[in-house]
Order: structure tokens, then sequence, then C-alpha cells
């Protein structure tokens, strides 16, 4: 029986070990509920202008776009891509701005790339789909998702950490 507790010590020395050097550059993966808000914010800010457009502007109206299976794929490619860009750009889309997260790459800790954020977002739709995708951050310690770890990308949180606001709040406290 100690050889067994010798064992587990070692690996959860080696663990702590890894966990350490991970969290070395004081990252902060973002908490699981935290992604679903941000992406769902996403969906609100940039999924429904585009589908309001193709609906209204491009074909008849909502009967139109419901019978039209090319518009509604051509909807979720657009949403792709211009969630691509923000990837890209800022590492940032709306949603991941107003929560404070970011997805960078996990090794670089930079924006991703194109080609990242491509299979990125067709593991994601392809893995959530079949619901698949769903249950991965439940049974991870580190709760990364299946599109994250097949992209090697992370979702990291970073308080907006602004000191001309601080200040301010501490100041409009003093004051009054």
């Amino acid at each position: 029986m100690a050889r067994w507790r010798d064992i587990k010590n070692k690996k959860e020395n080696k663990d702590n070990k890894q966990n350490t050097e991970s969290t070395q550059d004081n990252t902060i993966l973002a908490p699981t509920l935290t992604k679903i808000k941000s992406f769902i914010t996403d969906m609100f800010m940039l999924m429904m202008p585009l589908s309001y457009f193709t609906t209204y502007f491009i074909l008849d109206g909502k009967n139109d776009f419901q019978a039209n299976e090319i518009a509604k794929w051509g909807v979720s490619i657009a949403f792709g891509i211009v969630s691509m860009i923000f990837w890209n750009k800022s590492g940032q889309t709306p949603g991941y701005k107003a929560y404070e997260v970011k997805i960078v790459d996990k090794d670089t800790h930079e924006n991703i790339s194109y080609m990242q954020g491509t299979i990125r977002y067709i593991i994601f739709i392809v893995s959530y789909s079949i619901l698949f995708g769903m249950l991965v951050p439940l049974f991870r310690k580190d709760k990364q998702s299946l599109h994250d770890m097949l992209s090697d990308s992370c979702v990291i949180s970073f308080p907006n950490t602004n000191p001309d606001k601080d200040t301010e709040k501490e100041e409009g406290t003093l004051k009054t």
C-alpha cells in the first residue's frame, strides 16, 4: 500500500509542476459559464444582424429563410468568418470583450491565426451538432473544450485593470 501512495504522490508532484509551469505567466483559463455567456452575447450581436439582413434584404421574409437551407448555412459561415476576423485581430469578439476573456494560442499566448480559427470553428460546429462538444469540458480538469484542444487555442480571463478607471472610482468614493 505504501508503494501505491508513493507512486500517487510522485504523480501529484509532477502534475503540480506542470500546473505551475502553465500558470507561471499568470494566465487564468476562463470559466465555462463565462464562455457560454460570451457566446450568447455574440449570437445576439453578430448572428442576429446577419440573420436579419439575410431574411429581409436578400430573401423575401421569414418563410423564405426558414425554407432555405443554403441561407441558414450562409449565415453560419458568415458568422464564422466574422468571428475569425475578430479572433485574429484582437482575440476578442464583442461578447468576449464584454466578459473580459480572450482567445489566444496555447503556446505563444498571441492571437490565433486564421487557420486555427477555421479549425476551431469547424470542430465547434461538428462537435456541438452531435452534442459531444458540450460534454467534454465537464470531464476535464482545466475545463477546456474539444475545439480549443484540437486547434491549440485557449480562452483566458483577464480582468480589465485600467488604472484611470480605478483612480476615478476611488476619487469618486472619496469625494462623496
